[in-house]
C-alpha cells in the first residue's frame, strides 16, 4: 500500500510477519503486538521507522521503543495493555477499578451484547466499526504546554493526549472487544492528518484492520473532522455481520436483524451524560458491596 506522508513524501507500508514478533516471555514486563512500519520509496534492507506511523498501532500513549532482532524490527509498546494490568492488580489488591465507557451502559446496547452471547449470530464473518466525530481546536504552539491543557486542544498532541484514536475512536474498540470478549492479535493500516493548518502531530483519518486469534477480521475507520456524514450515522458504530445482522452504538439504534434472536431494538439517547450517572452509579454499587471484579 502506499500513501502520502504530511510532507508529500511517499511511502510503502509493511507488516512485520507475527513468526517474527518477540516473544512476550523474553521481556514480560512489556507488551507486545505487530508492527506497521514503512520504508521509503526505492529502499532496500530491512525496514525502517519513517516519522509516526506507530500512532495507528494499538493504543500506545507512551514513547514508544523499537528493538532490532535478528535483522527484523519489532516494537515493545510500552502502555498498550497498562490498563489491564492496572485492573488486574486493583483486582489482587482487592480495590475496585471502573473505565468510563459509555456505550456498554445503554440498556439496548446491553440486550443486543445479551442475546450476542446467547447465539444471537452463527457463523460471524467480519465485523466492522466506525467513529465520525469533529475535530478540536489545533492552534499554534506556544512556549509553554499550558496553551493545549485547555479546551481539548492535547487531543491534537500525541505526547499530550495520545492521538484522536486513543480519546475518541476508543469507545467502539473498546465496545467491539467487549461484546466479543477477545482482544486482536494484530492490526495493521494507514492513517493521515487531514485537517487544515495543524500544529499538533496527532493524525486524523484512521483506516485500520484487526485481526483476531480465530481468524476473524475487523476493520475501523476513524473520521475527525467537520462535515456531514450519512443521514443514519451516529458518533460510533460497531457493526457484526454473520447468520444474523447487530448493530450497537453511541447514538443512533442498536438492532439485531434476523436469526433466531432478533431484537427490533431502540434508540441510544444522551449517552454521554447518562452513560456518566450509570457508571458512578455502578462504581458506588461496587465499593459498598466490596466487589473487586474490574469494570473495564
Amino acid at each position: 500500500m502506499r500513501k502520502k506522508t504530511r510532507h508529500g513524501e511517499t511511502t510503502c507500508l509493511h507488516a512485520i510477519s507475527r513468526a517474527d514478533w518477540l516473544p512476550p516471555e523474553s521481556n514480560p514486563n512489556k507488551s507486545v503486538s505487530q508492527l506497521v512500519v514503512t520504508r521509503t520509496e526505492g529502499g532496500s534492507g530491512p525496514l525502517c521507522i519513517v516519522g509516526r506511523e506507530l500512532q495507528l498501532v494499538w493504543y500506545a500513549t507512551e514513547r514508544d521503543r523499537f528493538r532490532e532482532r535478528h535483522g527484523k524490527l519489532v516494537c515493545v509498546l510500552d502502555g498498550c495493555l497498562q490498563v489491564d494490568t492496572a485492573a488486574k492488580k486493583a483486582t489482587a489488591d482487592k480495590r475496585c477499578f471502573l473505565v468510563d465507557y459509555q456505550m456498554p451502559t445503554d440498556p439496548h446496547n446491553l440486550e443486543c451484547a445479551k442475546r450476542f452471547h446467547e447465539g444471537a449470530i452463527a457463523n460471524l464473518g467480519v465485523v466492522k466499526s466506525f467513529y465520525y466525530g469533529g475535530i478540536f481546536g489545533d492552534p499554534p504552539l506556544t512556549k509553554s504546554i499550558a496553551s493545549r491543557l485547555r479546551s481539548l486542544i492535547w487531543v491534537n498532541d500525541m505526547t499530550l493526549g495520545g492521538s484522536y484514536h486513543v480519546n475518541a475512536c476508543i469507545h467502539p474498540i473498546q465496545a467491539m472487544m467487549w461484546v466479543l470478549g477477545q482482544t486482536p492479535v494484530a492490526a495493521a493500516g494507514i492513517s493521515r492528518i487531514a485537517r487544515a493548518e495543524p500544529h499538533g502531530d496527532s493524525h486524523d483519518m484512521y483506516g485500520i484492520t484487526y485481526e483476531f486469534a480465530d481468524g476473524l477480521i475487523w476493520t475501523h475507520t476513524g473520521r475527525h473532522a467537520s462535515g456531514p456524514t450519512g443521514p443514519d450515522d451516529p458518533l460510533a458504530t460497531c457493526e457484526f455481520l454473520g447468520s444474523a445482522y447487530m448493530k450497537i452504538g453511541y447514538g443512533g439504534r442498536a438492532v439485531i436483524r434476523g436469526g433466531p434472536k432478533h431484537y427490533a431494538g431502540g434508540t441510544i439517547d444522551d449517552l454521554y451524560a447518562a452513560g456518566a450517572v450509570r457508571n458512578i452509579a455502578s462504581f458506588h454499587q461496587q465499593i459498598t458491596a466490596g466487589d473487586f471484579a474490574p469494570s473495564c
